[in-house]
């Protein structure tokens, strides 16, 4: 789950999609065609200089097909405002942390929805300062593979 700013800011981070079939149930990664379900995809940034971020998130979701099939995007929409984030400052510990999290809606049907098959599944997520312009941090994962069956 490589996360890094692409400046020195002192940042650290990690990003964590997990599949989720229906509210409140656990992970999974095996979905049955037709069925919607949510990615829900959280990020941790750490270092001393996460009080000085503003703006926003984009989070994107990809699922690129193992062998033949399609390929899909999900953006969550609207971007997520940096101050809806949980910031905090543990006692006794010279850090801040900040911990974001989005819900991505994948539909069970229609034209965007994920037939049978496997993918490969990648969460990003990209910073866009205040002016809205890209900001220097970024993260990814795609450590998942996702099946889809009849």
């Amino acid at each position: 789950m490589p996360f890094q700013p692409s400046a020195p800011l002192s940042l650290s981070g990690s990003i964590t999609p997990t599949i989720i079939s229906e509210p409140g149930g656990a992970p999974v990664e095996i979905i049955e065609v037709g069925v919607p379900f949510h990615v829900n995809v959280s990020w941790e940034i750490h270092g001393a200089a996460v009080p000085l971020m503003a703006g926003t998130f984009t989070v994107k979701v990809f699922f690129e097909s193992i062998g033949p099939g399609p390929e899909r995007t999900y953006v969550h929409a609207p971007d997520i405002n940096v101050l809806s984030g949980t910031l905090s400052f543990p006692l006794g510990v010279p850090r801040r942390d900040y911990v974001g999290l989005a819900d991505v809606a994948i539909p069970g049907v229609g034209p965007n929805s994920l037939p049978e098959g496997a993918y490969n599944m990648i969460a990003l997520l990209t910073y866009k300062t205040p002016a809205n312009t890209p900001g220097p941090i970024a993260g990814y994962s795609d450590e998942k593979i996702v099946q889809v069956f009849p």
